[in-house]
């Protein structure tokens, strides 16, 4: 583990320093009322109300209204709050992308371990890979007392960093390393990764590549894969147009529908880099239904080293996320702030390559397209 602060876009920037004023306005949002929400919605309380606890029965006006008068006021429900943090119990919150196929687990898992040998609890929630869903999970973690969350990626809503600022929250970022010198975030470099990938199969003699990526959009770490990838391919001396780059969704099923399009197509290339082990699987299925071998004709690389990536036949060479390490030095992090010491934590960690038998040496001829 080494520390560091590299600068990287799209992260959440904008965080404000803790100013006199900006404790001021903290104390004053943690203040708000539904009568305040009411008011600057121009409703009844009991509209109000409504949209908390029933707002399928609220028209999409008013809710629309109500709503944006919620994130304008930072409001949360927090009575029940407010005595829950005061009470002995101390509750932190996670809010992962996806509970499927155990791509966080061990993060979340090592997490909870040491959060609970310090005396403290967790609460899991799941954004489906949805910043607007990351959103409400945060302010339903918050109206249940948690004094931190801990968000995966540097890519947050402005108005969700905003609620946890104003409700006086802590929060942890993992999985990537933000640039913000007041944000505490626990990662890895995706880009730096990716680029092991590609350096790996281009020492090994492959010149045309695809890549099944996640989708970018609202993802730091799948843009700096697909980035790294592409990039460090470009300094070897292989052009963009040698990499085919097509986007899913985290499935297996996708992954083998993606790779089985290009196949289908006479794509030529010998070697993909799959933006999750989870794509790797449904590669290598599509080879398998179409009797390419693997990795005599086509070599394939997945990211994460989740523990069924070993067993496949051939076993997915692929990139170890340090999910046990994440979770030890986040709960140790969390156990800092939660003692009063606001002290960023700043931790660069190392996702090595794992190089096992689904990739090899570029086959002598260019396998035959078109099957």
């Amino acid at each position: 583990m080494q520390s560091g602060t590299k600068a990287k876009p799209g992260i959440a920037d904008d965080a404000p320093q803790a100013t006199g004023r900006a404790r001021a306005r903290s104390k004053a949002q943690a203040n708000v009322t539904l009568f305040d929400v009411a008011r600057l919605a121009d409703v009844s309380i009991a509209s109000v109300s409504r949209v908390l606890n029933t707002p399928d029965k609220v028209g999409a006006e008013v809710r629309a209204r109500v709503e944006a008068a919620i994130r304008r006021l930072s409001f949360v429900p927090n009575g029940a709050a407010r005595a829950l943090r005061s009470s002995k119990a101390r509750l932190v919150g996670a809010i992962i992308p996806t509970l499927n196929y155990a791509i966080y687990a061990r993060m979340v898992e090592s997490l909870q371990q040491h959060l609970s040998a310090q005396g403290n609890s967790l609460i899991l929630n799941s954004s489906s890979y949805s910043l607007e869903t990351e959103y409400r999970e945060a302010r339903l973690l918050i109206e249940r007392g948690v004094e931190c969350i801990v968000l995966v990626g540097d890519v947050q809503r402005h108005d969700t960093l905003a609620l946890l600022r104003d409700q006086n929250v802590e929060y942890i970022l993992t999985y990537s390393n933000a640039d913000s010198p007041s944000v505490s975030s626990i990662g890895f470099e995706n880009g730096e990764s990716a680029g092991a990938v590609a350096r790996h199969l281009h020492e090994l003699g492959h010149r045309s590549f695809m890549m099944i990526s996640g989708v970018s959009r609202h993802n730091d770490r799948v843009r700096d894969r697909r980035s790294g990838f592409v990039t460090e391919l470009g300094r070897l001396g292989v052009p963009s147009s040698d990499v085919i780059v097509v986007e899913e969704e985290y499935t297996m099923a996708a992954g083998c529908a993606a790779m089985k399009k290009q196949l289908d197509a006479g794509s030529d290339f010998t070697a993909v880099f799959c933006g999750t082990d989870v794509f790797a699987a449904g590669a290598l299925k599509a080879c398998t239904d179409a009797g390419i071998r693997c990795p005599e004709e086509m070599s394939i690389v997945g990211f994460d080293n989740l523990e069924f990536g070993e067993y496949l036949q051939p076993a997915i060479t692929t990139v170890d996320v340090p999910g046990v390490q994440m979770g030890v030095i986040t709960a140790q992090a969390v156990a800092r702030l939660l003692a009063g010491d606001k002290t960023p934590t700043k931790a660069r960690l190392d996702a090595p390559l794992v190089v096992r038998s689904s990739t090899a040496a570029a086959p002598a001829r260019a396998r035959r397209t078109g099957r």
